[in-house]
């Protein structure tokens, strides 16, 4: 059976603004995070991992808008998705000992819009790495191995990533909202079914 977890935005988010419980993240250098528990994120389960959440571009895109980090730092073994404006990238990037594991999509996503963004993965000899944009499968990469990642002192971050255990960067100016976390990899029918049921 699959577990589901659901970042409540209503409980962490006050002091950095609220727009109808979503994540307001149209100012700048604004996140929220969570210290980490394998019970809300186990990313190296047997049965893989999804992660999804319904997100509002801001205005204008440009630079990085990173909408979903797992990490201690950007440099160790950490889990992300992110769009890359200037390259017209939206991508799911797993590292690991140093090497960037990714499923990705060139995309131009419009300014104003919500989409329904999901990223699946399984790890292990036949580790699998999927990007979902409004339940269509966008992308999807199967690597001959990817071990168990370190996950000392790691946090779940929503709006930004961490360079140092300390610091933030690539902040995101999305409305983020109805972050979700499942402890197994979701299939293509459950994924296309959270773009209406979510």
């Amino acid at each position: 059976s699959q577990t589901e977890y659901a970042i409540d935005t209503t409980q962490s988010f006050i002091s950095n603004g609220i727009s109808n419980t979503a994540l307001n993240l149209s100012a700048s250098d604004k996140s929220v995070y969570y210290t980490w528990s394998s019970t809300y994120l186990d990313v190296n389960n047997a049965n893989g991992g999804t992660v999804g959440m319904w997100m509002k571009t801001p205005s204008s895109l440009s630079g990085i808008d990173t909408y979903f980090f797992a990490g201690s730092t950007n440099t160790g073994d950490n889990l992300k998705v992110y769009y890359d404006a200037t390259n017209k990238k939206l991508r799911f990037n797993i590292r690991k000992s140093g090497v960037d594991y990714y499923a990705e999509a060139s995309i131009t996503l419009s300014a104003s819009t919500w989409y329904q963004l999901s990223l699946a993965w399984k790890l292990g000899a036949n580790a699998q790495l999927q990007l979902y944009l409004n339940g269509n499968l966008l992308d999807a990469r199967t690597y001959s191995n990817i071990s168990s990642l370190t996950t000392t002192s790691w946090y779940i971050c929503v709006g930004a990533e961490k360079p140092t255990t300390t610091t933030y960067t690539n902040y995101s100016r999305a409305v983020i909202d109805r972050v979700k976390i499942y402890n197994s990899m979701r299939d293509s029918d459950k994924i296309a079914k959270d773009t209406y049921f979510w």
